[in-house]
């Protein structure tokens, strides 16, 4: 937990300060957290995997606004917040909104990919018949 709150005051004091986020510090901070709090959020390796469509676009400084993903698996870095982006569920494209709280997380934690069962009660006379 511990490790969790520093990433993300780090992140937060970057972001207000300049805008950028500082890559340094950060893998710092990482480096000196023992080994059992590095696999928080995914971070079990100490880098984010970032997939290499995502990587090309950050570097270029183009907007993710309204991209179709298809990488789930990819974390959600900093750059990226205040932007919509499509990520795929299998079978269609999710709009989901980049905030400060899903920084960290997987983009395939906000894209469901099975509907929610609804629940209802039994029906008099439909439960159990005899034979």
């Amino acid at each position: 937990m511990a490790f969790c709150n520093k990433f993300g005051s780090l992140v937060r004091q970057s972001i207000y300060q300049n805008g950028q986020v500082p890559v340094g510090p950060m893998l710092n901070s990482i480096r000196c957290m023992p080994s059992t709090n590095l696999f928080i959020r995914g971070f079990a390796s100490g880098v984010p995997f970032i997939d290499a469509c995502l990587f090309r676009l950050k570097q270029k400084k183009e907007s993710l606004s309204n991209k179709k993903i298809w990488t789930r698996r990819s974390t959600i870095l900093p750059e990226y917040i205040n932007n919509y982006v499509r990520i795929y569920n299998g079978k269609t494209f999710v709009r989901v909104k980049i905030t400060e709280g899903k920084v960290g997380h997987k983009f395939g934690e906000f894209a469901f990919t099975r509907k929610g069962r609804v629940k209802t009660a039994l029906v008099k006379g439909r439960g159990k018949t005899k034979k």
